[in-house]
């Protein structure tokens, strides 16, 4: 499904080996390379850009193994069409509902020097606010939204059931803007 496609491989190590491209800041960790990639290439992106980290193996992946390629062989790219993005990951742990207390980070954050840490600050710079106006908490899954569990892998992946409790899901298709009608 994938054959073809030509790896874009980002490093953000200070010692880059030969040949990897080098986003112009090493801040903000992987979303300065797939964000250095989409400004540079964005007159001729892809139909699709799937953003993963090099190792073969990562936690990220939760639904088929550790397996980056066993992710990208399952993937419904009629999802992505529908939605105009999907993430990788159905799993709401790490994130959801809730992952980051901006008014009381923990205390490995602070020694660690994380940006949990720093959170608050960098609220009220963002959103232009006073502190008052900093939530106590903030939820998001590991690389994207937190939608329904088992919605993800029915649109992402196609398993939509039955469920346990005997519900099946209808996985998500882009309509027809010519109609109204699914395509």
């Amino acid at each position: 499904m994938f054959s073809g496609s030509v790896p874009f491989v980002y490093t953000t190590e200070r010692s880059p080996e030969f040949g990897l491209l080098v986003p112009p800041t090493l801040r903000g960790r992987e979303a300065s390379a797939y964000l250095s990639y989409v400004i540079e290439f964005y007159d001729h992106l892809p139909e699709y850009s799937i953003f993963v980290h090099a190792f073969p193996e990562q936690w990220h992946n939760d639904l088929f193994g550790p397996y980056t390629l066993n992710t990208l062989r399952n993937i419904r790219l009629q999802s992505v069409d529908a939605y105009g993005y999907v993430n990788l990951r159905c799993q709401h742990n790490p994130g959801c509902p809730t992952s980051v207390y901006p008014l009381s980070p923990s205390q490995a954050d602070i020694e660690n020097h994380d940006i949990r840490a720093y959170f608050s600050d960098a609220y009220q710079q963002i959103f232009n606010v006073t502190s008052d106006k900093v939530p106590g908490a903030i939820g998001n899954v590991c690389c994207g939204h937190c939608p329904r569990f088992e919605q993800c892998r029915c649109d992402v992946y196609g398993w939509c059931g039955p469920l346990p409790s005997g519900e099946s899901l209808q996985a998500v298709i882009k309509p027809d803007p010519h109609d109204g009608s699914p395509t």
